[in-house]
């Protein structure tokens, strides 16, 4: 169990825990006065809970309850914690349909701690991408707020890698991943666009790779945006048909995530190219010093933004991402 700074008792994991109380008073022409009182307590259950080792794909039913696992180590967010072995690379796509609370969904690369987490309206689906490596990936699917209770229906199940319709793909790791800008993309002011979301405190480079074969895109066009603001992007890089980001750490300067663009420097400019997203050793530099604009090898692109972007980013996709440590 832990107490707050204001005395509340919470449990966190089976067992028995001993609280101790104690206050202390004097005043003038009084001898000091210490009263100390102790309380033990008892955890029955409703912790951190094992995970749940599945096999895609999955559809299941469950129900949030007062006693079901913590499935945030800050929070008090309750519900199931799911584990898949994934052999190969995958993108996975999650939902999660609510009955009388908002839900809560994630997906974790058990190997590090940084991860995206997302939420929603009350009794609203959820749905989303993750592009997962080949490791054990955890799946989070709860209530959104502590005491929240009721019914869900959730699904993961492996999809086509390639983004499509202006869906937002999150990055759960490092991997490379073959993708094409096609007519049904995000069209900004005629120029088509891929997006993907990253939050890592660790360096990452980005890396946008025109296919030299029949079938490639022309011009690869590459940005990286915190919120609607964009911080850093590459045109031509690497060699004339590379793009290229290197930041210190892949998350934005308020410790929340990025979203990566890949599109094209001239406007209806269809193709394949292959972007990879490599992560190196945990930053211990302070993020808001992390994100350095860097020089594009042509200038501006006449347009450029975030697709659909209006009001604060956060808000409009409705993801939190704050260093929740996972209970493994």
């Amino acid at each position: 169990a832990s107490v707050s700074a204001a005395g509340v008792v919470t449990a966190l994991a089976p067992g028995t825990a001993t609280i101790t109380a104690t206050a202390s008073a004097s005043g003038s022409g009084l001898a000091a006065t210490t009263i100390q009182r102790t309380s033990t307590i008892t955890v029955t259950g409703g912790g951190a809970c094992a995970p749940i080792v599945v096999t895609l794909p999955v559809n299941r039913n469950g129900t949030v309850s007062g006693t079901s696992c913590l499935i945030t180590a800050t929070g008090q967010q309750r519900g199931d914690v799911l584990r898949v072995n994934l052999a190969q690379q995958t993108a996975l796509e999650l939902r999660v349909t609510p009955t009388g609370f908002a839900p809560y969904l994630s997906a974790l690369n058990t190997t590090v701690d940084e991860f995206i987490f997302f939420t929603g309206q009350a009794s609203t689906e959820v749905r989303r991408t993750w592009l997962m490596p080949p490791v054990v990936t955890e799946m989070r699917v709860g209530a959104a707020g502590g005491g929240q209770t009721g019914g869900y229906t959730f699904s993961a199940t492996a999809v086509n890698q390639s983004v499509e319709n202006c869906s937002n793909v999150i990055i759960g790791g490092t991997l490379q991943t073959n993708q094409a800008l096609t007519a049904t993309d995000c069209n900004l002011s005629g120029f088509f666009t891929d997006q993907f979301l990253v939050y890592s405190p660790r360096p990452c480079v980005v890396t946008m790779a025109r296919v030299t074969s029949g079938g490639g895109m022309v011009d690869p066009f590459l940005e990286a945006f915190d919120g609607t603001t964009r911080v850093a992007f590459d045109d031509d890089g690497a060699g004339g048909v590379n793009s290229r980001i290197s930041l210190s750490s892949c998350r934005s300067g308020n410790d929340g995530l990025l979203v990566f663009q890949a599109s094209s420097f001239d406007a209806g400019d269809t193709g394949t190219y292959i972007i990879s997203f490599q992560f190196g050793s945990p930053a211990v530099a302070d993020a808001a010093r992390d994100i350095a604009a860097m020089n594009p090898a042509k200038g501006m692109r006449a347009s450029s933004g975030v697709a659909g972007a209006s009001g604060t980013w956060l808000d409009q996709i409705g993801v939190s991402t704050r260093g929740i440590v996972p209970q493994h």
